[in-house]
């Protein structure tokens, strides 16, 4: 499994591709939403339920149940979170990073021991930096202002880099929003 693909392989594009994250704002379920592509299909979807540990569960555009998300529990310093699929749901780790530094939001992400990359974000966790290695592959900017904003929604696009995990990609931002952008801290 290469570093570029460490959930799904079968996920990757061989061009460029956007994945469009439309996030529910207030859900009495736990924070839920859905991925789609570039034309406006759905990729997949995030179903959050209420549990101290933020379980989330992600499905293909067929209902298929493809990979999971939690919340370390109790871990109130590092802020980490556990990504995986169906049979392994802690293939990575990501961890808030730089806590000290109010001007950034960042997270490395990690299999076993073995750093993998980073997530590096603004000061209100608000535009993003996927870094695999030395490479960029993906990246986030959320809008402030938008029409979005005032229908229980948050709406942005990432672009992706080819032969890049989308599936990863867009668990490291459930995770990274789930660490930072949820707890506006």
């Amino acid at each position: 499994m290469s570093d570029l693909t460490p959930i799904s392989p079968e996920s990757a594009m061989t061009e460029k591709s956007v994945l469009v994250f439309q996030e529910k704002f207030w859900s009495l379920t736990g924070n839920s939403g859905k991925v789609y592509d570039g034309e406006g299909n759905v990729v997949y979807t995030i179903q959050g339920k209420i549990s101290i540990t933020g379980h989330r569960i992600i499905t293909d555009a067929d209902g298929n149940e493809v990979a999971q998300m939690n919340k370390k529990f109790l871990d109130l310093v590092r802020r980490t979170c556990y990504l995986g699929d169906m049979k392994d749901g802690k293939k990575i780790s990501i961890k808030a990073t730089d806590l000290r530094n109010i001007t950034t939001k960042n997270a490395s992400f990690y299999r076993g021991d073995e750093k993998l990359g980073r997530v590096e974000g603004g000061f209100l966790a608000k535009d993003m930096k996927v870094t695999i290695g030395d490479r960029v592959v993906a990246e986030a900017d959320r809008k402030w202002l938008k029409p979005a904003a005032f229908a229980n929604c948050d709406t942005y696009p990432i672009s992706i880099e080819p032969g890049v995990d989308r599936l990863f990609i867009a668990m490291l931002i459930m995770a990274y929003d789930e660490m930072y952008a949820d707890n506006n801290n």
